[in-house]
């Protein structure tokens, strides 16, 4: 039985990283080269546990627990209580969904108790630059009714800028 595994790797023009779930593995090249020859080990929660690199400049990589802020952080509390950190949402954006529901776990889907998302706070409140960046990662949630049947494309429209 197979259990799959979603591994992100990228290469800066110096170094190389890597990252399961918590951990970020990185690694320093130098001299910059095309080919690099990889161990991956792995513990029970399917957590990179050890990479090495096993080409002649070999070597463990370096780890270390690095949790980006937007996820670290209650947005949609913040937004309903009129506090936008335009940067969480260019790293939601520059991160991708696909990345941030797998590594950690993040929600995009969260209501509050009258079924608004962080979205239609941001459309309410004009924080254009933020909504831009949502509706980039989810372009369906600009279409997403509140208990009242409001989406935040009508708020949008509405040009309301106030808070609830």
């Amino acid at each position: 039985q197979f259990t799959p595994i979603f591994l992100f790797a990228w290469k800066t023009k110096y170094s190389v990283c890597l990252r399961s779930k918590q951990l970020l593995f990185e690694t320093y090249l130098d001299p910059p080269s095309e080919l690099m020859k990889l161990e991956l080990c792995f513990d029970d929660n399917h957590e990179l546990e050890t990479v090495l690199n096993c080409s002649s400049r070999g070597g463990k990589f370096e780890y270390k627990i690095q949790i980006p802020s937007c996820v670290k952080t209650d947005l949609l509390e913040q937004a309903q209580s009129g506090v936008v950190h335009k940067e969480y949402f260019s790293q939601i954006r520059r991160l991708g969904k696909f990345y941030l529901e797998n590594v950690f776990q993040y929600n995009f889907s969260e209501l509050d108790g009258e079924n608004r998302s962080i979205v239609h706070y941001l459309a309410w409140t004009g924080k254009d630059d933020s909504l831009a960046d949502m509706l980039d990662v989810i372009p369906s949630s600009g279409n997403l009714q509140d208990e009242y049947g409001e989406t935040p494309l009508m708020l949008t429209v509405r040009g309301e800028s106030h808070a609830y």
